[in-house]
């Protein structure tokens, strides 16, 4: 298995209690959250986002790619948590989809399956997420 990962920045700008996400993407920039409002659940709502992007990026190529009369989709994503032994964890993203696809019956039939094939491979963070994530934590505390 190949090794590769992308480095995601975070600071926070104490003169204007935000905390700035740069993830240097080409699509996908930069976040700034007010931290004088963060009261909690801002980690679940990014979980959710980022299993909800990651489907939804995958299936939208795939679906502008092969199918002509694609409509609109629309996507969105829950976090849902429980209190267990080793403390608040999220036990489960529920990603709901709506998809508008013209033509006849059989179009539509053979664009459900295609889709649901696609959503049972799952992708890479709902995979990962399926199989457990190793995180390790560094560190570097200066003076």
């Amino acid at each position: 298995m190949s090794e590769s990962g992308v480095i995601v920045s975070l600071t926070y700008l104490k003169n204007e209690d935000r905390l700035h996400i740069e993830f240097g993407g080409t699509s996908l920039g930069e976040l700034t959250l007010d931290f004088s409002k963060i009261t909690g659940g801002e980690a679940r709502a990014l979980l959710a986002a980022a299993a909800a992007e990651c489907m939804g990026s995958w299936l939208l190529y795939f679906l502008k790619r092969h199918i002509e009369k694609l409509g609109s989709f629309k996507m969105s994503a829950s976090a849902h948590t429980s209190l267990t032994d080793k403390g608040n964890i999220v036990d489960k993203v529920i990603v709901e989809l709506e998809i508008e696809v013209a033509g006849d019956e059989s179009d539509r039939e053979k664009y459900e399956k295609t889709i649901k094939r696609i959503l049972q491979k799952g992708c890479l963070i709902s995979r990962s997420l399926e199989n457990g994530i190793i995180v390790e934590y560094i560190p570097i505390i200066k003076r």
